[in-house]
């Protein structure tokens, strides 16, 4: 039985400087990325006036790209990169980790990208700067996310459920214009799941997750000051 670790759809998540303000409250495009969860469902009960499509990107099919096109590069993003834990590390925990955005555990993918995380580990003085090789692997990814045929937009309607396996499949949502009727506003509820079949993941990514093993209940914010 699946459970749930977090839900994103009416309650602010704990958290500081960098979390106080959530693009998913808002009708700003969301970047395209992965959450800290097994899987997402994404329940829709109303949609907006104009927008608001959600994205999907194989994150099997970019690896396979760059390493068509740039090997070269695919060296690089299968390595340790930073990436900011955005203030929810656990008790006694450093703020960012390292971590490949494709590699494998017992021979499955695993792939974790939201290059704003990366990018933010600047902040601290304690963490390695991008190189600008990492720089250039990056910048071939977005390039590649750009590309036609590379990203399926889904429009959601009254009803829908979008389930998606964060550690192949890469998410977003378009900007949107909303209803100016309260009773008509979008709304699209999102729970983040533990499943019992999840896969494992490589113990670099126990500072992020929390539980790395198959069909552990892991993720959501960390508690700073356990009782």
């Amino acid at each position: 039985m699946a459970g749930v670790s977090s839900c994103c759809a009416s309650f602010p998540f704990r958290g500081a400087r960098l979390r106080s303000f959530r693009r998913f409250y808002s009708g700003l495009a969301i970047y395209l990325g992965c959450r800290s969860a097994s899987s997402v469902m994404d329940p829709s009960l109303d949609t907006s006036k104009i927008g608001g499509k959600s994205r999907l990107v194989s994150a099997v099919a970019v690896h396979n790209i760059v390493a068509s096109e740039r090997p070269d590069l695919l060296q690089i993003l299968c390595s340790a990169m930073p990436h900011d834990l955005r203030d929810e590390e656990r008790a006694g925990r450093k703020p960012w980790c390292s971590i490949p955005i494709f590699t494998t555990k017992g021979g499955r993918f695993v792939s974790r990208y939201i290059r704003r995380f990366v990018e933010s580990t600047a902040r601290f003085d304690d963490c390695p700067k991008l190189t600008a090789r990492q720089v250039e692997a990056l910048n071939f990814v977005d390039e590649v996310l750009q590309r036609k045929g590379v990203a399926l937009d889904l429009e959601f309607r009254p009803g829908d459920l979008q389930f998606i396996n964060n550690c192949t499949v890469w998410h977003s949502r378009t900007a949107f214009y909303d209803w100016s009727d309260p009773q008509r506003k979008r709304l699209l509820l999102r729970l983040w799941i533990a499943h019992h079949d999840s896969r494992a993941l490589p113990d670099c990514f126990l500072p992020l997750y929390g539980e790395i093993g198959p069909g552990k209940n892991r993720s959501g914010v960390g508690a700073k000051h356990p009782r």
